[in-house]
């Protein structure tokens, strides 16, 4: 599903796998991204370094309220979309939320805490069949 709103959140894509849905968020921009939990981000590339969403909340923070919101909306509708028999069976705790570069980038994992690389990445256009493999 691409371009759609949920609890307030715009959200580009969303890829209902069989077992996981995998919220994305699209970024134009290559090079170095740095950024953690808090705090501003940035992009660097040879020709060019600029803030990510300046003056707004930063990526992982976007993410992060994009995936609950998806997940929260699930929730409150699971009786309307599952019968009851499998909607008792349903969860949504494996939802990932991936920030998805239009160009390479290198992102160092190690800048948020490992329980949310569970869940969360950053990854380039071209990485993103890889990533749904695994």
């Amino acid at each position: 599903m691409t371009n759609f709103y949920v609890a307030g959140e715009e959200i580009d894509c969303a890829i209902i796998l069989p077992h996981n849905i995998i919220v994305i968020d699209l970024k134009t921009g290559k090079g170095s991204v740095v950024g953690s939990e808090n705090g501003e981000w940035t992009c660097e590339s040879e020709k060019n370094k600029f803030t990510l969403n300046p003056g707004r909340k930063n990526p992982y923070l976007q993410a992060r309220e994009k995936k609950y919101g998806l997940m929260n909306y699930l929730k409150s509708r699971i009786d309307e979309i599952f019968s009851p028999q499998k909607a008792s069976q349903m969860s949504f705790n494996h939802t990932n939320s991936y920030i998805v570069f239009s160009d390479k980038v290198d992102w160092d994992s190690t800048q948020v805490d490992p329980k949310i690389k569970v869940w969360f990445d950053v990854i380039d256009i071209a990485s993103m069949p890889l990533k749904l493999d695994t």
